[in-house]
Order: C-alpha cells, then sequence, then structure tokens
C-alpha cells in the first residue's frame, strides 16, 4: 500500500511541475517569441502550436488535479 501512495505522490507531483513548466514556458518563451513575428507569420504559427499547447497543458492540469483526488481518498 505504501508503494501505491509513493506512485502516487510521484505522478501527482511530476505532472504538477510539467504543468507549471509549460505554463512558465508559454508565458515566458512562446509569447514573446510569437509576438516578435510579423503578423502573417504569427497566425499560421498559432493555428498550429495553439491547440496542441492547450490539450497539453489542459491534460497535465486534469492529472495533477486527478492524482491529488485520488491520494486524498
Amino acid at each position: 500500500m505504501e508503494h501505491a501512495k509513493g506512485l502516487l505522490l510521484f505522478l501527482h507531483i511530476v505532472a504538477g511541475v510539467l504543468w507549471v513548466g509549460g505554463l512558465a514556458y508559454v508565458r515566458f518563451v512562446l509569447l514573446p517569441g510569437l509576438g516578435r513575428q510579423q503578423p502573417a507569420v504569427r497566425g499560421p504559427m498559432v493555428a498550429d502550436i495553439g491547440p496542441r499547447t492547450v490539450r497539453y497543458l489542459l491534460r497535465l492540469g486534469e492529472a495533477t488535479i486527478f492524482f491529488g483526488i485520488v491520494m486524498v481518498l
């Protein structure tokens, strides 16, 4: 039973770190880089990168919350 708790804690922490790190990457690297591009280049880049980034961050947020709830129960 202790191994399961340890595994859940590990998964919760890893998902949280990736979630917050992904948000920091978007805020401090991706958005400033996109802001310096010409509008003709920025549009297709956002159309390509945006949906994948949102899905990635949402799944990590869901995983963090899920593992946290499972640990509490």
